[in-house]
C-alpha cells in the first residue's frame, strides 16, 4: 500500500476485516465482494465449534463493522444483497449485484473423443460430470441415488465426480450401497487446467444442488458457467439464479431439487436426445459469450471503481 498507492481495496472475502482495517488507517476506499454466507456452510458441515453461537454473535458485529466500512459492496445474487440488508443493516444502494462469469478461453469446446482418451476413459461410454467441492450442499447424494435409474435405461452411463471435499468419504460409501461403485470415478483433486478436459469428455455436466443454504440466497455458480462455456447441456436444481440461468440461456434443464428420480428422468431425456443436448450445448456457450465472460464481468466491477473513486 505505502508503495503502490491503490486507488481502493479489493477484498472477496465475507470476514473483510483485514481490508476495512487497512481501509480505515490508510483511508483508502473498500470494495467487498460476497460469493456466499459462511454461517450456512458452517452449520450444514456441522461444525460445532465455530457454530457457536457467542462466537457468531461477535463475529457478526466485526462483520457488520466492516461491511459498513466498505464504500461498495458486490454481491453475486439478489439473495446476498438481500440477506446482507437484512442481517447487516446494510444501505440497499452500497449493494451492487454482479453475476459471476467464466473464462471463455480455456472452457471452450474440445473435441470429446480426444479429451477421453487423454484422461483414460472408454470412449464407448456416455460420461455424466459433476465439478467441484464436495460438500453437503452440492448434492452429489442425489446423483447417486439416481444412478441406477439412468444405468437401467442407459447402461453405458459413467459419473466423473471432480473434485474433493469433507464428503468424499461418505459419497464412496454411498456408492457402494447402491451398488453403482464401478459406475463412479472419484477423481479427487485435479490440476485446474485439467477441468476443461473432464467436461468436455463429458456428454452432460451437473450441479444438484440441495435448497439447504442455497434457496436463501440464491446462486451465481461458477462450475454451471464454465459447463454452459465448454458447449455441454446442463442439469441442474431449480434453485434461484440456476433456474433463471438455465431459462436465459436454453443451456440445459432445471429439475426440482433433492428428487432424485426427477434428476434420472432429465438426464436420461438428454442421453437419448443426441440433437436436443447439442443444441442446448450451443445455447449455453453463446449465451455465456454474450453475457457472462469475465472480460464482461470484469467491465461491470470497474464501472463500481469508478463511481467510488470519483466520490472522493
Amino acid at each position: 500500500i505505502m508503495n503502490f498507492k491503490p486507488s481502493v481495496i479489493y477484498e472477496r472475502n465475507f470476514n473483510c476485516y483485514v481490508g476495512a482495517l487497512l481501509s480505515k488507517v490508510f483511508r483508502i476506499p473498500l470494495i467487498v465482494e460476497i460469493n456466499g454466507l459462511v454461517d450456512e456452510e458452517i452449520m450444514l458441515q456441522g461444525n460445532k465449534i465455530n457454530n457457536s453461537k457467542t462466537k457468531r454473535k461477535i463475529l457478526n458485529w466485526v462483520r457488520r463493522k466492516s461491511f459498513n466500512q466498505a464504500q461498495a459492496i458486490v454481491a453475486v445474487t439478489d439473495g446476498i444483497k438481500n440477506e446482507l440488508q437484512s442481517s447487516y443493516y446494510i444501505p440497499p444502494e452500497k449493494i451492487h449485484v454482479v453475476a459471476n462469469g467464466a473464462n471463455i478461453d480455456m472452457f471452450k469446446p474440445m473435441d470429446q473423443n480426444e479429451a477421453k482418451e487423454e484422461l483414460g476413459l472408454n470412449i464407448k461410454n456416455k460420461y455424466v460430470c459433476f465439478v467441484g467441492n464436495l460438500a453437503p450442499w452440492q448434492g452429489v447424494d442425489y446423483l447417486i441415488r439416481a444412478a441406477p435409474l439412468i444405468l437401467k435405461i442407459v447402461p453405458d452411463t459413467r459419473f466423473l465426480i471432480v473434485g474433493d471435499g469433507m464428503m468424499m468419504d461418505e459419497w464412496k460409501r454411498m456408492t457402494k450401497e447402491f451398488n453403482v461403485n464401478n459406475d463412479f470415478l472419484f477423481t479427487g483433486v485435479v490440476p485446474f487446467e485439467m477441468v476443461p478436459k473432464y467436461i468436455n469428455a463429458s456428454d452432460i455436466c451437473v450441479a444438484p444442488f440441495i435448497r439447504a443454504r442455497n434457496e436463501k440466497i440464491g446462486l451465481s455458480p461458477l462450475k454451471i458457467y464454465e459447463y454452459l462455456a465448454c458447449g455441454k447441456p446442463v442439469v441442474a436444481s431449480d434453485i434461484k439464479g440456476v433456474v433463471d440461468l438455465l431459462n436465459k440461456s436454453k443451456g440445459g434443464m432445471a429439475t426440482p431439487s433433492d428428487k432424485s428420480i426427477k434428476l434420472a428422468d432429465s438426464i436420461v431425456t438428454l442421453l437419448q436426445n443426441e440433437n436436443l443436448m447439442a443444441q442446448m450445448g450451443m445455447n449455453g456457450r453463446e449465451y455465456v459469450i454474450r453475457n457472462h465472460s469475465w472480460t464482461i464481468v470484469a467491465k461491470n466491477v470497474a464501472v463500481i471503481y469508478e463511481n467510488v473513486v470519483q466520490k472522493l
